[in-house]
């Protein structure tokens, strides 16, 4: 949770920064998606730990707006039956205690279809919410 403050916005200061920020995920969900398409399926969990009450810096919110477009970019371009992905939303504070609602979220069969559909995985779950019911004619 220990972000990183800038005291000048140049722009090697905000290439830094968003590098810092953006481009760990980046790889990493390149990784994944390498490693889930050789094994032929894979789930992949985008969470957002966000306190909107907090005031963040610039370069905290293009971090924050640079992750949330991955998530959703992925999402939308990569759901399908052999790869769910699920974008889950929550605040600092209370995400451990909701950790028991997220696997039982993520265990739910309508929850795995809507994982699966880029219609619905390109949406955020907020915490505590129930799973999508989805109706075969809606596909």
């Amino acid at each position: 949770r220990d972000f990183i403050h800038y005291s000048s916005y140049d722009v090697e200061t905000i290439s830094k920064g968003i590098d810092s920020m953006i481009l760990g995920y980046s790889y990493f969900t390149a990784e994944l998606l390498k490693q889930f398409s050789e094994q032929g399926f894979g789930e992949l969990i985008f969470v957002l730990l966000d306190d909107e009450s907090r005031e963040k810096s610039i370069i905290e919110n293009i971090g924050t707006s640079g992750f949330v477009s991955l998530a959703e970019s992925v999402a939308e371009k990569k759901a399908s039956k052999q790869l769910t992905v699920t974008l889950i939303k929550s605040d600092w504070e209370n995400f451990e205690n909701n950790l028991e609602w997220l696997f039982s979220y993520l265990d739910n069969f309508n929850a795995k279809k809507a994982a699966a559909m880029p219609k619905h995985a390109s949406r955020w779950v907020k915490v505590g919410s129930k799973p999508p019911i989805i109706l075969p004619f809606l596909k």
